[in-house]
């Protein structure tokens, strides 16, 4: 006999599968469908991309998620809105090192070499990444954390830094700091 069920219902229990729907770019919040092809919209989810480990897989014509649910939402929302997949992105940008998402600090950074130069992207939890830009619209984006998190959405951030030159090993105090905003998902 079961009186009480409490359960998360973030869309992953029924089909284990995120969907991203508004993005927050510049200084306003975007809505995916609505506005398709915005150039801001797709370099900041080509970031995401980039800071993400979770990946979709071609089999028999069919995209197959790999990964973690959230991530693989952030490279499907990028394949949808622009039509470039990981493979792409990875291929672009190419990944030079990496600190792994950890939860005590809430966050994954990755550095990517972007137009030659080594660029440190930073993906994580809208309260903890906030604080550790310095540039960008960061009242607007808490704002639009906000009203994003009160919609029930699953809220990130992304941030990067450009670098001098590729670190020999990366620690998250060199990297995670100094950092300007490139915008929300959600």
């Amino acid at each position: 006999c079961t009186q009480i069920i409490c359960s998360d219902k973030t869309g992953t229990l029924t089909q284990n599968r995120m969907t991203l729907v508004k993005a927050f770019v510049g200084d306003q919040i975007v809505s995916l469908g609505d506005e398709p092809g915005r150039r801001d919209v797709m370099q900041m989810l080509e970031m995401a991309v980039m800071c993400c480990d979770g990946t979709l897989e071609m089999h028999d014509g069919v995209a197959v998620p790999v990964g973690d649910p959230t991530e693989v939402g952030i490279v499907r929302a990028l394949l949808d809105y622009a039509g470039t997949d990981k493979v792409t992105v990875d291929n672009m940008y190419p990944r030079m090192g990496e600190i792994p998402f950890d939860s005590q600090r809430k966050l994954m950074t990755t550095v990517n070499m972007i137009g030659g130069r080594p660029v440190a992207v930073v993906k994580g939890a809208p309260d903890v990444l906030l604080s550790l830009c310095v540039h960008g619209p960061l009242k607007e984006a808490m704002a639009a954390n906000e009203a994003m998190a009160s919609e029930a959405l699953r809220v990130l951030a992304v941030a990067y830094k450009p670098l001098d030159q590729e670190p020999a090993n990366p620690t998250s105090e060199e990297l995670e700091c100094g950092l300007t905003l490139a915008g929300l998902v959600g």
